[in-house]
């Protein structure tokens, strides 16, 4: 087997002819160099007079008949065994050692890839970018890549391909669009041009002032609470915690004003004044500062918080009926 001869009277197997490379005979009496099949795709045969063909080993293919190799795949493609046509790496995945025989392997968290075929010698994957932290491996699309939270930011340090987002430290904020949306619109005594002027203020804050480095916008990263927004006087960063004896201050989303302090207006420049009495006066930050129970403290309403909340059960307060009393708001007998 693995020959012919097109002689007849052959005495001996070796008087006939090695099918050649790229072609087997796994049958006797075979009479001609056409009896010798052709490897099939996915196969080939380096060696004359063999009785069949080797299937191509993982990351080669061969996708022509009667080969005596197979070909290498390109870097970003893989093959199993016995393949006739390299695949890509899929999205999400890339070749990481250039290597077609081994496989491909997912993207790490903190970066993505969105078209097939990525390999080490182009680039790999896509580091997430700054103020995006990856959620988990093999990431095929941005989506992958989920925007930091109004109080977070990927590590100043290495701000790129992060599969994290850190609180801003003590003295830093961050807000969204979204929240300051919601702020500005908080407020149901405000005019629609109010509302307008609101975002517009934060909107055109946000493009001139930026930590250094980073693009103007609202991708900037955590800004210093007291110079980057408010006249530094009685404005503070609490950070996340609802109790007011925080000391860490950190995932900041909106300055606020301290206690004592009101704030007077929800867009920058922000400014703080002292109430009078201090007490009046709770502080809080811009969605919660308020006209009444939100930044005053009971028994104290409206701008600075510096009247009365009255008998009348219509103001909306939990605690009404309050009066002056040697600088005091206190209730009604």
């Amino acid at each position: 087997m693995g020959r012919y001869s097109a002689v007849g009277g052959s005495s001996s197997a070796m008087d006939c002819t090695p099918c050649p490379a790229g072609r087997y005979g796994n049958e006797t009496g075979r009479t001609s160099f056409e009896e010798c099949a052709e490897c099939r795709a996915g196969q080939s045969q380096a060696e004359d007079g063999a009785m069949e063909c080797d299937l191509c080993t993982i990351g080669k293919h061969q996708d022509v008949l009667g080969q005596d190799i197979c070909k290498d795949c390109t870097a970003g493609f893989y093959t199993s065994v016995g393949a006739e046509v390299c695949g890509p790496c899929a999205a999400g995945k890339f070749d990481d050692d250039n290597d077609a025989s081994s496989s491909c392997v997912d993207c790490p968290t903190g970066q993505y890839q969105d078209t097939p075929q990525a390999s080490q010698s182009t680039g790999g994957c896509i580091l997430c970018a700054e103020g995006r932290a990856g959620a988990s491996t093999g990431a095929d699309s941005l989506e992958g890549c989920v925007r930091c939270p109004a109080g977070s930011w990927t590590p100043e340090e290495y701000p790129t391909g992060q599969a994290r987002c850190d609180l801003c430290p003590g003295g830093r904020f961050r807000v969204e669009r979204a929240e300051v949306d919601a702020a500005c619109n908080s407020d149901s005594t405000w005019t629609t041009a109010m509302v307008t002027n609101c975002e517009t203020k934060w909107n055109e804050y946000h493009q001139v002032s930026r930590r250094a480095g980073s693009a103007p916008g609202w991708d900037q990263g955590c800004l210093e609470c007291v110079t980057g927004v408010g006249s530094g006087n009685g404005i503070i960063c609490m950070g996340n915690n609802d109790t007011r004896n925080a000391t860490d201050g950190e995932g900041t989303v909106f300055p606020e004003a301290d206690e004592g302090y009101f704030l007077e207006r929800k867009y920058p420049p922000q400014t703080a004044v002292s109430c009078q009495p201090a007490e009046a006066c709770r502080g809080g930050t811009v969605t919660n500062y308020g006209w009444g129970e939100g930044g005053c403290s009971q028994g104290y309403w409206k701008r600075r918080c510096a009247q009365c909340v009255p008998m009348a059960e219509d103001t909306g307060y939990t605690h009404h009926g309050f009066y002056r009393a040697g600088g005091n708001c206190v209730p009604c007998p």
